[in-house]
């Protein structure tokens, strides 16, 4: 059953700072040392989504050059600023190195680049700028110290590892905040043993599913029966200089996953409604629908009340910062928190633009990932979506694309598609996934799709 009125939640994603703010957005997710190499592929122009958000007189850093950043400035000024979104194009910069290494390396590292690059920002935004990073880490604190711009992060790298780390979360939730997290246990070694150990006593069924501790994308995801567990004994052994630890849960299977978005910054601040998210058949993240599906009883007051009581330990622990707490509930054990993705999420973009429209009048969207087996240009999509694309900021139905930056190279791009009411949403949704020609997403674009 899907939600019949929107929740009151402000539309500015700068709630809780200061009015004349001017937003310097790193958003590549490529900063951190911790990142595997081999994933960077998986993370390419994820900071075009910074785009969206971005407003007159903010700075954005893309790790694009060349033409890449032309098609992005293009994609600003033709499109995103007509329909009162995205910064002044001239206000968008290229890192300028080959990202094959972390930008922390390339940028933080490098005493010259980094003062070159401190002396551009504030020269454009003096003290009133904030730095947006991805991931927020003690490079991005000292940069902002040495930049003499603003820095809403932890102080402390071991608060965001209490924050982040799967496995520290649920262990801090539980015992620090007295919220119900259900049965788990952290593994560091002998997993096969551990894991006989586990399904023998019978505490957690007869499924189980791990989560690395530090697990990066496409990585530390452990489904466990009593017939593989060989096979992921060894898989965890094999990803534990990455994930360094394994937190196990019983399998829940197919269950209710919302989520909300928080910034903290003195106060604890909800950034939008709660969210369903959609998931293929892998349980990979597809996209959201905002607001989420509707929740029995009085269940979307209690998580948002345990999220805000969450949220309020972090601060009183020393985090500041925006991040996004993802629950689940399975039937058996009612609503549990999952973890805390301790920067901007999948979701963040999409549900600004969705609060934006939803501003005057009941709107629904759903956001999701769409790759064109055909479509390189946006000239391409104009033509393919036609009057389904979004071209007026009064829009209550239509797809909005919002980060095109792997278009030219692969197709693909993060869409929103908004509707009055859930279903029209999705249906439209359905519509522009069928004309941009990705059926492999269409047929999660349902309602049974969304958890």
């Amino acid at each position: 059953m899907i939600a019949d009125t929107l929740p009151n939640i402000s539309t500015d994603y700068r709630k809780g700072l200061p009015d004349d703010s001017r937003f310097v957005y790193m958003w590549d997710p490529r900063v951190v040392d911790g990142i595997d190499k081999k994933s960077f592929p998986k993370f390419s122009n994820y900071d075009h989504r910074s785009l969206v958000l971005a407003q007159e007189g903010d700075l954005v850093y893309l790790g694009a050059k060349g033409d890449n950043l032309n098609r992005a400035k293009d994609f600003v000024k033709d499109y995103l600023n007509p329909l009162g979104f995205g910064p002044d194009p001239e206000d968008i910069y290229s890192l300028g190195e080959n990202l094959n290494s972390p930008v922390t390396d390339l940028w933080l590292g490098d005493e010259s680049k980094r003062k070159e690059l401190g002396k551009h920002i504030y020269e454009r935004v003096g003290h009133d700028g904030i730095l947006s990073p991805y991931f927020y880490n003690s490079d991005f604190r000292r940069f902002a110290e040495d930049t003499r711009i603003n820095y809403i992060g932890p102080d402390n790298e071991s608060v965001i590892e209490v924050v982040s780390d799967k496995d520290r979360f649920v262990k801090f939730v539980s015992e620090e905040v007295g919220i119900d997290v259900g049965p788990y246990e952290i593994l560091t070694s002998d997993f096969e043993t551990n894991l006989r150990r586990i399904f023998k006593s019978g505490n957690m069924g007869d499924a189980l599913y791990g989560r690395g501790a530090k697990g990066a994308t496409g990585m530390g995801h452990y489904p466990i029966n009593g017939k593989n567990i060989i096979e992921m004994a060894q898989q965890m052994q094999a990803d534990l200089d990455t994930t360094k630890r394994v937190l196990i849960q019983p399998d829940y299977g197919k269950h209710r996953s919302p989520s909300v978005i928080y910034r903290v910054n003195g106060g604890v601040h909800q950034l939008s409604p709660l969210s369903s998210q959609i998931l293929d058949s892998d349980r990979s993240h597809i996209g959201n629908l905002n607001p989420g599906m509707k929740l029995a009883d009085n269940l979307e007051s209690v998580i948002e009340e345990k999220s805000k009581r969450i949220f309020e330990a972090a601060r009183n622990m020393g985090f500041k910062g925006e991040g996004g707490l993802d629950w689940m509930i399975p039937e058996e054990y009612g609503e549990l928190p999952a973890e805390i993705n301790a920067r901007p999420t999948g979701n963040t973009a999409p549900a600004f633009v969705h609060n934006r429209f939803s501003s005057n009048c009941s709107v629904y969207g759903s956001s999701f990932n769409v790759i064109s087996p055909s479509i390189r240009t946006f000239d391409q999509v104009r033509v393919a979506l036609d009057r389904l694309l979004i071209s007026d900021k009064g829009a209550t139905s239509g797809i909005m694309p919002i980060q095109t930056g792997d278009l030219h190279s692969r197709g693909k791009m993060v869409v929103v598609a908004l509707g009055e009411s859930a279903e029209e949403s999705l249906r439209i949704a359905r519509n522009g996934a069928d004309r941009l020609g990705d059926n492999n997403v269409k047929q999660y674009l349902m309602e049974e799709s969304i958890n």
